[in-house]
C-alpha cells in the first residue's frame, strides 16, 4: 500500500522480485523451478498520471514488442485516482473504494463478494486474541507509513520553493530531509514560500535544525 507518489517505485518493485525469487530458489536449484512472481501496489494516488485504475508491466523487447522475455515477472500498479471505469472491472473499483475507506466506511456495503471477504477476515482478525496483536501492528505500520507520506511530502514543498530561488546547496537539501517533525516542518514550508534569498532562509531556520540536532 503506498499513500504518497515516490519516484523510486519502479526501483522498488524490482527489489521486491528479487527477495521474492531468493527466498524461492534454493542454492543448486534449476532456474525451471522458479514460480512467477507478481508485486502489487495500491496507490492512492495515480503513479503514471495517466488515469488508469491499473497500470500492469511486463519484460518486452523494446525492439520488436511481439518478443517477450517470458521471466514470469509481472508488476501490477492499481490506483484509487482511475477515471477509465469503462476498460476495467467493477469488481477492481470497488475494491479500490473499498482499500482506501476509513474505518467507519471500510463497513459500509460496497456490493461485491470479494470486499465481503475482506471485511469478514478483518472482523475475524479483531476478535482473535491471537492474531489482535498482529493487527494492531498492522494498524501501526500503516499510520507510520501515512506520517511518513505527510513528511516527505512536506520536505519535496520546501525544496521545491526554494529551487526557484536558486541551487540548493547539498548541506542544506540533507538538513531539510533529515527533519523529521512535521511541525516544524510546516513551519519551515511557510517560510520557504516566503522568502526571498536562500540565505535568509538558511538564516531563520538554523534555530529549526538547531532544535533537531539536540534531540
Amino acid at each position: 500500500m503506498q499513500v504518497r507518489k515516490k519516484k523510486e517505485l519502479g526501483k522498488r518493485s524490482r527489489y521486491y522480485h528479487s527477495q521474492i525469487v531468493m527466498e524461492a530458489l534454493e542454492s543448486g536449484e534449476d532456474y525451471d523451478t522458479l514460480p512467477a512472481t507478481f508485486v502489487i501496489f495500491v496507490c492512492d494516488f495515480d503513479p503514471f498520471d495517466k488515469k488508469r485504475y491499473c497500470y500492469t508491466f511486463r519484460n518486452i523487447c523494446e525492439e520488436d514488442p511481439d518478443v517477450k522475455l517470458k521471466d514470469d515477472s509481472c508488476t501490477i500498479f492499481l490506483s484509487t485516482k482511475g477515471e477509465n471505469e469503462a476498460e476495467v472491472s467493477q469488481e477492481l473499483v470497488r475494491f479500490l473504494k473499498f482499500a482506501t475507506a476509513d474505518l467507519e466506511a471500510s463497513e459500509e456495503e460496497f456490493g461485491d463478494e470479494l470486499v465481503r471477504k475482506f471485511q469478514k477476515t478483518i472482523r475475524q482478525i479483531k476478535t482473535d486474541r491471537e492474531m489482535g496483536e498482529r493487527y494492531m501492528i498492522f494498524e501501526e505500520m500503516l499510520r507510520e507509513e501515512k506520517q511518513e507520506g505527510r513528511i516527505e511530502a512536506t520536505q519535496e514543498g520546501i525544496l521545491e520553493l526554494l529551487e526557484e530561488i536558486g541551487e540548493i546547496p547539498c548541506e542544506l537539501q540533507e538538513k531539510i530531509r533529515n527533519l523529521e517533525s512535521i511541525e516544524i516542518l510546516k513551519v519551515l514550508l511557510k517560510l520557504a514560500a516566503r522568502t526571498d534569498s536562500l540565505d535568509a532562509f538558511e538564516e531563520k531556520a538554523k534555530i529549526y535544525f538547531n532544535s533537531e540536532d539536540k534531540k
